[in-house]
């Protein structure tokens, strides 16, 4: 889930759209966190998403709390495991530094494929003279697109 939202801090957002395919969905995403609008963004996350960080945090908590530090959110090793997800997350979004990157990098959203409750949406991006794409996952929750996840590599 971190990945995710590292590759996304590749993206500048422009306002807000309306509707609710993946493609809207990764919009309204990028745009929340644009405007530190952390409550917004966390609500258009997968369960699955924050069950990652949750893993992650079991997996290697120092090499998560190295991550995250990057972005200027500090976190004890220690007690990663023990923290919100949510929190975590959120710190990440509204971070000074994820905000930097994000204003750096230009993107064009592709059209989903989709396959029942799932959906991949090719993002092709631009970062000081970087280019390349990257395929966020969505998947249905409740009757809403969720982002969950991205595959590729990104310029960082």
């Amino acid at each position: 889930m971190i990945a995710l939202l590292l590759s996304l801090s590749l993206l500048q957002s422009g306002p807000s759209p309306q509707g609710t395919g993946p493609e809207r969905v990764l919009e309204r995403f990028l745009h929340a966190v644009t405007v530190r609008d952390s409550s917004t963004a966390l609500s258009l996350l997968s369960g699955r998403a924050f069950g990652i960080v949750d893993s992650m945090a079991a997996a290697d908590p120092v090499m998560l709390a190295d991550l995250i530090s990057r972005f200027g959110v500090e976190v004890d090793p220690a007690t990663v495991g023990d923290t919100d997800p949510r929190a975590l997350l959120g710190g990440v979004l509204t971070s000074d530094a994820f905000l930097g990157l994000m204003a750096m990098v230009e993107y064009e959203i592709g059209t989903a494929e989709l396959d029942g409750s799932r959906a991949l949406l090719p993002v092709a991006y631009s970062f000081m003279g970087n280019e390349g794409t990257i395929t966020v996952e969505l998947r249905r929750e409740h009757g809403r697109w969720r982002l969950m996840d991205y595959y590729g590599e990104t310029p960082l």
